[in-house]
């Protein structure tokens, strides 16, 4: 098997009787990749599934071997953190037991802006720039699988057009799979392969060129128009006036 593959075989997940993910097969090299669709679709529960966080039936394996969760990275759409935490403390929780450290974590943070907010509390920041200490907490692990739920969410488009720069190249410097998850469908032409999910299935999966418009338009329940601007594509979502 090629080196740093991710396989996906038959993967299924039951909560409380209710089938949350039906049979997802992937298989996604080094690279960035997006997995799109509506609330509820299942996608962060095939994240944590991936992770191992909660019990499935399957086959997931990295690299040739059962994947263990302290070699990956995974950035939750939702955040647990104590109310009274320093930015610095969540950075150097992250980044516990990893191939990175404290001052990887750092470095990203520089990046995103927000190097003069270490010692500021984590909670006292807005939503967007705990997102972005998230982030740098992430990828300061220096992981060769990193998934991350909602990571665009809350982020204005400068900072998002940053941190998806940021993880091609992290992919590329580390040799990585970064999985994510959006609802920014307008950027699915940005990724290597992206993933159409709903009702707990895998509807499409691969490069953005081979996606119908027609499996985002089922898929969200809206008419989208494509528009192409300077050379680049977008779906949009066509909103009809009164």
């Amino acid at each position: 098997m090629t080196p740093g593959i991710l396989v996906v075989e038959n993967l299924n997940v039951t909560i409380e009787g209710r089938r949350i993910v039906s049979n997802v097969n992937l298989q996604l090299g080094p690279g960035v990749h997006s997995i799109v669709g509506p609330n509820g679709a299942g996608k962060t529960t095939l994240l944590k599934s991936i992770l191992g966080l909660i019990p499935t039936s399957g086959r997931i394996v990295y690299d040739g071997r059962r994947l263990d969760p302290a070699e990956a990275a995974y950035s939750p759409a939702t955040p647990i953190v104590d109310q009274l935490a320093l930015v610095e403390d969540v950075l150097r929780a992250g980044v516990y037991n990893s191939r990175g450290g404290f001052e990887d974590a750092v470095s990203y943070l520089r990046r995103l802006g927000l190097q003069s907010y270490i010692r500021r509390r984590y909670s006292s920041l807005s939503s967007g720039e705990q997102r972005l200490v998230w982030i740098a907490r992430t990828l300061g692990r220096r992981a060769r699988l990193v998934l991350l739920d909602e990571p665009l969410s809350f982020l204005d488009v400068r900072n998002q057009s940053i941190v998806l720069r940021m993880l091609r190249e992290y992919s590329r410097i580390n040799n990585a799979v970064v999985i994510l998850t959006t609802h920014e469908i307008h950027y699915i032409w940005y990724f290597d392969t992206v993933s159409v999910m709903n009702m707990g299935r895998i509807l499409y999966t691969g490069p953005p060129e081979g996606l119908d418009k027609e499996v985002l338009e089922e898929t969200y329940g809206v008419e989208l128009r494509y528009v192409k601007v300077n050379g680049m594509s977008f779906y949009v979502p066509f909103i009809e006036g009164d």
